[in-house]
C-alpha cells in the first residue's frame, strides 16, 4: 500500500505541527505528507516546512480548491490511496495499521471511513464526545451494514487514488466531505467503516463557535440533499437520508412545542423527559467508562444546552434552505494550542 496525506491549512499555526507530527508517528514519511498553505497570514507554512513536510503555498482557494490543486499539479501517480487530514486533527498511533486491516477486510471499498474522536477541553467537547459515540457506535455501524454511510468524515477517511481524483471538487455546498460521499454513492461504489482508525479533532469550546459549526453542517446537509436529489431515488442512501432528516425535523418540532406539551399534558411530558435523561445518562456513563474520561460524566447536567441548540438550528436551517441554496460564508472554529 502506498499512501499520501493532504493537509489543507489556513492560519493553522497553533495546530499544524501536531497534525503533521501525528502523521509521522502513525508511520507516514515526510515526503508523503502534503501541507497546502491556503494563503495563510501566520506562520503555518514555515512551521510545516520545519516539520519537513511537502509545503505548497497557494492563493486562497478554500479547502476543496486547495485539494483539487494538489491532485491536478502534483505527481501523485505513485499512490494507491489518498487521505485528507484537517489541520486541527491528529491521527492515532494505530491509524494506518487499522486502515491496512480495513483494506484487507473490504477489498472492494473505494473509501475507508475512520472514527473521529473529540479532543478533551471542556463541557462542550465532552458533549461532542457523546455525540460521536452515538453516531459512530450506533448509526455508523448500521449505515455500513446497509451501504448507506452518510458522511465519510473529512478528517478521518482514505480514498482510492483513482476514485478521489475523479470527484467533482467545484463545490456548491458547505460540507465538502458529505458532497464527496454522495458522489461515491451515486456511482454505486462502496464505502466501509473502520472503527479502530481513530482521529482526534478539536471541537468548539464556546457556544458561539458550536452554533456556528452546526449551522454550517446543517446548511450544508440541506444543500447536499438538493444537489444530489436525495430521497428521489431508490438507493439505500436515499432512504437513510430521508429517515434521518424526517427524524431530525420531528424531534426539532417536538422540542419547539415542549412548552405546549407541558401545559396540556404535564404528567406524560414530564415522564418522557425523565426517561430521556435517564437514557442519556446511561449512554454518557458508558462513554465515560470506555474513554476513561470522567469529565464527560461531570458535564452531563449541561448537555441539554447543546441539544436544544441542535434542534433549533436544524429547524431554522431547514426553513432557510427552502428559500435559498446560496452558499453562506465559511465558518471556522477558533483553534486552541494542540
Amino acid at each position: 500500500m502506498k499512501l499520501c496525506i493532504i493537509i489543507p491549512a489556513y492560519n493553522e499555526d497553533t495546530t499544524i505541527c501536531a497534525a503533521v507530527f501525528s502523521a509521522y508517528r502513525a508511520g507516514m514519511k515526510p515526503e508523503d505528507v502534503y501541507v497546502v498553505d491556503d494563503a495563510s497570514t501566520d506562520g503555518t507554512a514555515d512551521l510545516a516546512d520545519q516539520m519537513r513536510a511537502n509545503v505548497i503555498s497557494l492563493s486562497h482557494k478554500g479547502k476543496a480548491g486547495a485539494i483539487k490543486w494538489v491532485l491536478d499539479h502534483c505527481d501523485l501517480s505513485r499512490y494507491d490511496w489518498i487521505g485528507v487530514l484537517d489541520a486541527d486533527s491528529t491521527l492515532s498511533d494505530g491509524y494506518l495499521r487499522a486502515m491496512e486491516k480495513g483494506m484487507a477486510r473490504h477489498p472492494d471499498a473505494v473509501v475507508l471511513c475512520g472514527a473521529p474522536r473529540s479532543s478533551p477541553y471542556n463541557w462542550l467537547t465532552a458533549w461532542r464526545a457523546v455525540e460521536y459515540a452515538i453516531s459512530l457506535g450506533i448509526y455508523r455501524q448500521a449505515q455500513a451494514a446497509m451501504s448507506a454511510i452518510t458522511v465519510a468524515p473529512g478528517c478521518a477517511s482514505l480514498y482510492r487514488a483513482d476514485t478521489f481524483k475523479s470527484l467533482d471538487f467545484s463545490g456548491g455546498t458547505l460540507v465538502e466531505d458529505m458532497d464527496w460521499t454522495m458522489q461515491i454513492h451515486r456511482r454505486g461504489l462502496r464505502l466501509a467503516y473502520v472503527p479502530d482508525a481513530v482521529v482526534s479533532t478539536q471541537d468548539p469550546g464556546t457556544i458561539s463557535d458550536y452554533i456556528g459549526q452546526i449551522s454550517r453542517w446543517y446548511r450544508g446537509t440541506w444543500q447536499v440533499m438538493k444537489r444530489h436529489r436525495l430521497c428521489r431515488h431508490t438507493q439505500p442512501i436515499d432512504w437513510e437520508m430521508g429517515l434521518l432528516a424526517g427524524e431530525g425535523l420531528l424531534f426539532a418540532v417536538c422540542v419547539a412545542l415542549l412548552p405546549l406539551f407541558l401545559w396540556f399534558a404535564p404528567l406524560v411530558t414530564g415522564t418522557v423527559l425523565v426517561l430521556d435523561q435517564v437514557l442519556l445518562l446511561s449512554i454518557t456513563l458508558l462513554v465515560a467508562l470506555r474513554l476513561r474520561r470522567w469529565d464527560i460524566l461531570m458535564a452531563f447536567p449541561l448537555f441539554s444546552i447543546p441539544r436544544v441548540c441542535n434542534t433549533f438550528v436544524f429547524l431554522s436551517t431547514f426553513v432557510t434552505s427552502l428559500r435559498t441554496t446560496a452558499i453562506t460564508p465559511w465558518f471556522s472554529v477558533r483553534r486552541r494550542i494542540a
